[in-house]
């Protein structure tokens, strides 16, 4: 017995080919009915679900092996898109389908994992800026941590990130490096310029500063 979740984010179990979604629980126990709505069956199992206290097995429908394979997969990469943010949803497709009956999973299947993969990313995260403008307001609105410091210059549209606990170890040193990079700059952006310093044999970024052009 495979514990899951239906397309409204209720408990599941899928048994012998069958998923069930959960009807009603006590403290001792938990009722299942199957999800296809004109089907009698029906489980009552312990409330860990280890044991199945009674199983109506009175189906009018064959199990669908390849609707179940999709499912698990849509969950399964739906829980992966909120554990890893920056892994690409083609990434995680991918490997999950590895792990289960691709042969049983359709096109439309990868399609719906692929579209659970953002909309559960967008429950967890804003939305991305679509300007420069957009951009800038949103980072004057992040929280960071408690060493972090975000100053937003509007005018110039830059945007500065300063480690202040790095800053303040490092206020006696006297050398300071600059490094710009376009390659990695994040989008609405042309330069990202980093500032270090090199101190006790190691060099600290102290700030972050992302720039509109490339001068």
């Amino acid at each position: 017995m495979q514990l899951t979740e239906t397309s409204k984010g209720k408990q599941a179990v899928i048994m012998d080919g069958y998923m069930y979604s959960l009807k009603k629980e006590t403290k001792t126990s938990k009722n299942w009915q199957c999800t296809n709505r004109k089907c009698n069956g029906k489980l009552t199992t312990s409330f860990d679900r280890k044991v199945i206290l009674h199983a109506d097995t009175r189906r009018n429908h064959a199990s669908d092996e390849s609707k179940l394979q999709t499912h698990l997969l849509r969950q399964t990469c739906k829980r992966k898109a909120e554990e890893e943010i920056s892994e690409r949803p083609r990434k995680i497709i991918i490997r999950e389908a590895g792990k289960t009956k691709t042969d049983k999973v359709s096109l439309s299947g990868v399609l719906s994992s692929r579209r659970a993969i953002w909309i559960q990313r967008r429950k967890a995260h804003p939305k991305l800026p679509s300007t420069r403008e957009e951009a800038l307001i949103a980072a004057t609105q992040m929280t960071t941590r408690d060493n972090a410091l975000i100053e937003v210059d509007y005018e110039r549209q830059i945007v500065g990130i300063f480690d202040t606990m790095a800053i303040q170890l490092n206020k006696d040193v006297e050398d300071f490096f600059g490094d710009g990079t376009f390659k990695s700059c994040p989008k609405k952006f042309h330069q990202i310029h980093t500032v270090i310093t090199h101190a006790n044999g190691s060099y600290v970024p102290l700030a972050f500063f992302l720039l509109p052009d490339k001068k």
